[in-house]
Order: structure tokens, then C-alpha cells, then sequence
């Protein structure tokens, strides 16, 4: 099934929620009515229990669970802004961090690197990264160190 969508659209008003259990890029399930919202304009697709829609576009949207690389690129108070390639910034609090505290503050410099998991994002402000997860482990976030970083186009 295919059928072209734009940002505030109803997917599919004959989809029941217990029909679709994979909601993929570019939707959106409206907790108030269980409705399915389109965030991102392009073609509707569904697949067994999944549901997505194809963008066919070469800026990347953040989404709530993603996770990113980013560079450091200031610090703003109890903030370090990165760099996630997106058109707004990030912010990360030096709390973020595994093991951080007021007076232990993790020691990063313009130019770092940090890999690191999108909390919250917003329209119009800044996108809130973390680097630990809901039981204050890194798991593998944090700041990276050694090798190169580049970025490759598509």
C-alpha cells in the first residue's frame, strides 16, 4: 500500500493501533486519539505489522531515541553545545555523563568528539542529548577518543 503523506496528515483513518505495532520513521501516534500523524511529508508504506514513510530527503531529522555523533562546539554554563549535523544545535548537561557530578566535570574541549543519545527535540530550539541511559550507565556513550572522523555524503 502506498499513498503520498504531508507533515500533520492522518495516515490511514481504517488502521486500527492494534493492527500496526512497528511505527517507523517519519510517523507519529497521536496518544490522544491513537491516531497515526504524518511528521514527515513523502510515500506512505506498510508491511505486515509495520508501518513508515519513504523520505526522499538529504537532511536528516533527529528523532527521540536516536543516537548520534556529535562535535563539541562550545560551552554555555552547564552545557556543552555539539554538533550533530542537523540545522539546530544540541546541548548536552556535563550531568549527562556516567560518573559526572558537580565537582567531577567531564573534561571536554572544542573539537571533541561524543557519541551520545537524543532525549528530547523540539521545533525551533535546541535538542537534548545524554550519554547515559535510565539506569545512569554509559553503555558505550561518551566521549570518543583515538581514530579519525569524517563525514561521508550520500
Amino acid at each position: 500500500m502506498s499513498k503520498v503523506c504531508l507533515p500533520g496528515e492522518e495516515i490511514n483513518p481504517h488502521i486500527s493501533k492494534n493492527e500496526i505495532k512497528i511505527v517507523g520513521y517519519g510517523i507519529e501516534r497521536d496518544p490522544t486519539s491513537d491516531r497515526f500523524i504524518a511528521k514527515q511529508a513523502g510515500i506512505f508504506r506498510q508491511q505486515d505489522d509495520k508501518c513508515w514513510i519513504n523520505v526522499h530527503s538529504k537532511r536528516y531529522v533527529v528523532e527521540k531515541g536516536d543516537r548520534v555523533i556529535g562535535i563539541v562546539t562550545g560551552c554555555i554554563g552547564d552545557f556543552f553545545k555539539l554538533d550533530i549535523g542537523t540545522a539546530e544545535n544540541a546541548t548536552i548537561s556535563f550531568l549527562s555523563f556516567e560518573g559526572a557530578t558537580k565537582r567531577n566535570r567531564p573534561e571536554l574541549k572544542i573539537g571533541d568528539v561524543v557519541y551520545a543519545q537524543v532525549v528530547d527535540e523540539f521545533a525551533h530550539t535546541d535538542i537534548e542529548l545524554t550519554c547515559v541511559d535510565a539506569l545512569s550507565r554509559a553503555r558505550g556513550l561518551g566521549a570518543l577518543t583515538g581514530g579519525f572522523l569524517f563525514k561521508v555524503g550520500r
